[in-house]
């Protein structure tokens, strides 16, 4: 810890030096302010986290900015993964999503949080665009144990526009005050919601991402921030697939195991003993659990976990899935699992039997082949 607190967390040298910097209209390279906030404490902050197995640190560059020619009212450190905030060939805070630290303008006070790129948007649209982000991290708040202290509210940086688009653009924070804030919580707040961070990415940002991209009506003039590098994607994906599959298993032993004590609590041991973890060990079955109602008539689970609590995410059936689910009709149910990882918080949030009937289902992909020479539309 001694490898940060002597510059960021030295709060006389970072209160001196930021007041006499202030008085600069534009950046002074040579100034020991801009030396310690632009240089010394992204390192220091970079080796503390690498102590604490920061999550994708080998893919972020923590940058610090004063203001590029003229200074800013607001400083700001940010943590950039260069899959998701690359415009042309450098990382940046216009585009995508990161995790930023946000400074006030009088420097007393600070804010830890995930933002997104303010490129060519209004305040206006910055903070409808907002929203929704909010909306969905304020669920998470009330069930994270981590997050103690974070809320969704907009914060004051600063009366210019460009802090006023920073503080919008925040869809989660922390405030912190420089002169009593605990270095070692600021750290594990780092860590905590670096992880959250991630968990949003894979589950839905990267989701985001993929449908508007496939959405004819749109245009690129309207993604902006939701951006990922193409050439490093592929990284990216490979990151959430392994996460989805250890949450999918999880998700999958929750619902095996409920599904053998309820059966018990009934008096239905003999069908208890009978459940089947099918996907425990071969795939292709297009559901993950045999189990039993208590009348003895079969049940065939589909299993879908987040990590998230939020009862209105979107799931995907592959199509065998919904094949199945179409063919075993009322015998066939999508089990929908929250809080995966979190052992006091998981729980079955809804079981819809007959799903292909029950809920809105909309195709994502066309199967194509070439046709022979000469093929009409209709052939097969």
């Amino acid at each position: 810890m001694d490898s940060v607190k002597f510059t960021l967390f030295d709060v006389n040298r970072f209160w001196t030096g930021f007041n006499d910097y202030k008085k600069f209209k534009v950046d002074n390279k040579e100034h020991d302010f801009f030396q310690l906030f632009r240089n010394e404490i992204p390192a220091s902050i970079g080796k503390a986290l690498k102590e604490r197995q920061f999550k994708n640190l080998d893919h972020i560059s923590i940058k610090a900015s004063t203001g590029t020619g003229r200074i800013s009212d607001s400083f700001w450190i940010a943590f950039l993964d260069d899959r998701l905030t690359t415009k042309g060939n450098r990382v940046s805070t216009q585009v995508g999503i990161y995790i930023v630290i946000l400074f006030s303008e009088d420097g007393q006070n600070f804010y830890l949080s995930i933002a997104t790129g303010t490129e060519k948007f209004s305040l206006s649209k910055i903070r409808e665009q907002a929203k929704q982000g909010r909306e969905f991290f304020a669920k998470q708040i009330q069930s994270n144990d981590e997050l103690l202290g974070f809320n969704t509210n907009e914060f004051y940086l600063g009366k210019s526009e460009r802090p006023k688009k920073y503080a919008a653009s925040a869809l989660i924070n922390k405030r912190y005050n420089l002169f009593t804030f605990d270095e070692n919580q600021l750290l594990n707040d780092l860590v905590a919601l670096n992880n959250l961070f991630y968990d949003y990415v894979y589950e839905f940002y990267l989701t985001e991402v993929e449908a508007l991209i496939g959405d004819s009506k749109l245009t690129k003039k309207t993604l902006p921030r939701r951006v990922i590098n193409v050439d490093k994607y592929k990284q990216l994906r490979l990151e959430r697939e392994i996460e989805n599959e250890i949450t999918g298993k999880t998700a999958e032993e929750f619902v095996y195991n409920y599904e053998k004590e309820y059966l018990k609590t009934l008096g239905k041991s003999d069908l208890a003993q009978l459940v089947d973890w099918v996907s425990s060990r071969e795939d292709g079955h297009g559901y993950d659990i045999k189990s039993y109602f208590p009348d003895g008539t079969e049940k065939f689970i589909e299993v879908k976990g987040t990590k998230f609590k939020n009862k209105y995410r979107t799931f995907y059936l592959s199509e065998r899935e919904r094949l199945v689910a179409e063919e075993k009709g009322s015998e066939y149910v999508l089990t929908l699992v929250e809080n995966v990882g979190n052992p006091r918080l998981i729980k079955i949030i809804k079981e819809v039997r007959d799903p292909i009937h029950k809920m809105c289902l909309k195709p994502l992909n066309y199967s194509c082949k070439l046709k022979p020479e000469g093929c009409q539309d209709n052939d097969e």
